[in-house]
């Protein structure tokens, strides 16, 4: 109910939820017009991918449901998209950077993360190609993260 509910009154619903094995998040993701599954780079971890790819295809969900993205991921790791792709046997949408730097001096200044780093570049065409933008449309609105508030209705 809650989920229809947003549904109705928001142009966009993004949900959080429990690793995909839970009961939980495979209801939503019953609900979702798309999703996807956060690894990171770590063996641990791409192998859970792994198996939540293999059971979702088990459940009847078709590959162009969901998408992987992989966060944290360090160059040095040898791992590039492609070879993540065909590991998964699905699409990985994007491959976001282990930028601790940034990210220690967006939380100690008590600022949002802009795309003036590594890392903001990587979740502004990451948030461009899941809301449709070409990369022409964002250099006059100055990014994706730039164009409005999050949780604004208007």
């Amino acid at each position: 109910e809650v989920l229809q509910y947003t549904r109705f009154h928001y142009d966009w619903v993004v949900l959080d939820v429990p690793p995909i094995f839970h009961r939980l998040s495979l209801l939503a993701l019953s609900e979702a017009d798309r999703a996807f599954l956060v690894s990171t780079g770590e063996l641990p971890s791409l192998h859970l991918t792994r198996k939540a790819v293999v059971l979702l295809g088990n459940l009847g969900f078709t590959r162009d449901r969901f998408q992987v993205v992989v966060n944290r991921m360090n160059k040095k790791e040898g791992l590039q998209g492609s070879d993540l792709s065909k590991l998964f046997d699905c699409p990985v949408q994007a491959s976001l950077p282990n930028d601790y730097f940034s990210l220690h001096r967006v939380i100690t200044l008590g600022r949002p993360l802009a795309n003036d780093c590594e890392l903001g570049r990587a979740i502004d065409a990451l948030a461009g190609r899941i809301a449709g933008i070409s990369a022409t449309d964002k250099k006059g609105a100055g990014g994706v993260l730039s164009t409005k508030p999050a949780f604004s209705e208007s």
